[in-house]
C-alpha cells in the first residue's frame, strides 16, 4: 500500500530536483560501506566518504587541496543534511516515484555523456606556438587592432509589414530620423547602452561591427522583432601575441575538442541503427537534415560549457 501511494504521488519539480541531487551525491557509498578509514561522518546508520567530501569541495575555490577548516566545515554540514534527506525520501519509498526514477536516469545519462566528452577531449594535442601566432595574425580585430566598443542597442516589438518598414527606414534614413520614425510608431522598444571589448562579442557580430565607423547601425531580426545596434564609439585596445598566447591557447583546445566531439557523434549516428515509433515517425522525417545542427549544438554545450565555442578568446 505504502508503495502505491508513493507511486501515485505528485512531487514539485524543485522536490525532485534536491532528491535527485542528494541521491547523486550519495550513490558513491550507497551500494557498498567505506572503509573505517575512509568515513568522513556517520549520518545513523548511513557514512559519509573522505572521497564524497573531497569530491564536494573541487567546486570550493582552490579545489579540495586548499580548502580552509571552513569551507570544509560548510561542505560537510551540508553533505549531512543531504544524508538526512536521501534517507527519509528513501524511507517515504520517494525513490519509486516515476518522476523521481525518470530524473535520475537523466542524471545518470547526463553524467556519463559528459565523462565520454571530457574522455575525448582530453586526447586533444596543445596547440603549437605556429598555431597560435596563425591565429593571431587571422584575427586583428580580437588582438592587434581589438577594440572597447560602447554600443547602443534599440530592442524593438515588430513582425510582418512593420518588421519590413522598419528595415525599409533603417536603410533610408540616419538615426535621428530613424529614432524620431521609431518614436511616432508606437511600437514598444526598449533602449540601452552597452560597454563591451572585442572578446566578449560574438565572432558572427565583431566580424560586422570591426569595419564600422562612430555612428554607423546594423540590424539583427529576432523572433517577434528586431535589435538595432548605433556604433556610439570603438576605442583602440590593442593586445600583443605574447599577452594573447594563454588565451588563444584555451580557445583552439576547446575548439579542437568541440571538433572532435561532433565528428565521433556524427560517426556514431551514421552508423546506427535509427526506429522510430507512432507519432515521432511524422515528426522526425526531417531529422536527417537536422542531425548535423543538433550534434554541433550538443558537441558545443559540451566542450568547456562556461566558453561558448562561438565567441573570441577572452583576452582579458
Amino acid at each position: 500500500m505504502t508503495t502505491q501511494v508513493a507511486r501515485s504521488r505528485r512531487l514539485a519539480p524543485g522536490a525532485v530536483a534536491i532528491l535527485v541531487a542528494a541521491v547523486t551525491l550519495a550513490a558513491c557509498g550507497d551500494s557498498k560501506a567505506p572503509p573505517a578509514t575512509q568515513v568522513a561522518v556517520r549520518v545513523n546508520k548511513s557514512e559519509i566518504s573522505v572521497h564524497q567530501v573531497n569530491y564536494a569541495l573541487q567546486s570550493v575555490p582552490g579545489g579540495a587541496a586548499n580548502a580552509s577548516d571552513a569551507a570544509t566545515r560548510q561542505v560537510v554540514d551540508r553533505l549531512v543534511s543531504q544524508q538526512l534527506a536521501l534517507d527519509r525520501a528513501v524511507e517515504l519509498k520517494l525513490d519509486l516515484v516515476p518522476e523521481v526514477q525518470q530524473a535520475l536516469q537523466e542524471a545518470r545519462r547526463n553524467v556519463l555523456t559528459r565523462a565520454y566528452f571530457d574522455r575525448l577531449a582530453s586526447g586533444q594535442t596543445q596547440p603549437d606556438p605556429a598555431e597560435v601566432s596563425a591565429f593571431y595574425d587571422k584575427r586583428p580585430e580580437l588582438f592587434a587592432q581589438r577594440r572597447n566598443y560602447t554600443i547602443q542597442e534599440i530592442d524593438i516589438e515588430a513582425s510582418g509589414a512593420q518588421l519590413e518598414a522598419l528595415r525599409k527606414r533603417l536603410g533610408e534614413s540616419p538615426m535621428p530620423t530613424f529614432a524620431e520614425y521609431l518614436r511616432a510608431s508606437g511600437l514598444r522598444y526598449k533602449s540601452r547602452l552597452l560597454n563591451e571589448p572585442s572578446e566578449n562579442l560574438s565572432m558572427d557580430l565583431l566580424g560586422r561591427l570591426a569595419p564600422m565607423k562612430d555612428g554607423q547601425s546594423i540590424y539583427l531580426t529576432r523572433p517577434g522583432g528586431l535589435k538595432v545596434l548605433l556604433l556610439v564609439s570603438a576605442q583602440p585596445a590593442p593586445v600583443t601575441l605574447s599577452e594573447a598566447t594563454p588565451a588563444i591557447k584555451r580557445y583552439l583546445i576547446n575548439d579542437k575538442s568541440r571538433k572532435a566531439v561532433e565528428a565521433d557523434l556524427e560517426t556514431m549516428r551514421s552508423a546506427a541503427k535509427l526506429e522510430y515509433f507512432g507519432r515521432f515517425v511524422p515528426i522526425m522525417a526531417a531529422s536527417a537534415a537536422a542531425s548535423g545542427g543538433a550534434a554541433a549544438a550538443l558537441a558545443a554545450s559540451a566542450v568547456a560549457p562556461a566558453d561558448e565555442s562561438r565567441k573570441a578568446p577572452d583576452t582579458k
